[in-house]
């Protein structure tokens, strides 16, 4: 994996939220809701193999790509370089319902877990439209 000499930093931002309800009146009942956004661009990524490969076939490689080919036109090895890729959002809320009863023999625990993802956007690479996914 080659250094890239104009890779920059990913830049995100993230907001998380929630709370725990104990109600009283039902004894050993835990309730947890938890929302989310998340929001990242110029993720640092590794290119996909495959797609370096294609590139190297169609002649589009990007800079700091290769693909080396022995005297019969096979592709011996691939040479990639870290780079940013495009954005990535996520919204959404987890929730947690939890019911612990003690008995003789010792503490039994029902926990159930939900996740609603509301929104996750996303684009491959720097400049595109992202896209609801």
């Amino acid at each position: 994996m080659l250094p890239r000499p104009n890779l920059q930093p990913e830049d995100s931002r993230s907001f998380s939220g929630g709370f725990v309800y104990t109600p009283k009146f039902v004894q050993g009942l835990t309730v947890t809701i938890d929302f989310y956004d998340i929001e990242s661009k110029g993720r640092v990524a590794i290119p996909d193999l495959q797609n370096v490969i294609n590139r190297s076939v169609t002649g589009r490689l990007l800079p700091l790509e290769a693909g080396n080919r022995n005297a019969n036109g096979e592709i011996v090895s691939i040479e990639e370089a870290y780079q940013n890729s495009g954005s990535q959002k996520a919204r959404g809320v987890d929730i947690g319902l939890q019911y612990q009863i003690e008995t003789q023999y010792g503490v039994v625990t029902w926990l159930t877990q939900a996740s609603y993802l509301d929104s996750f956007e996303f684009a491959q690479m720097p400049g595109e439209t992202e896209l609801e996914l």
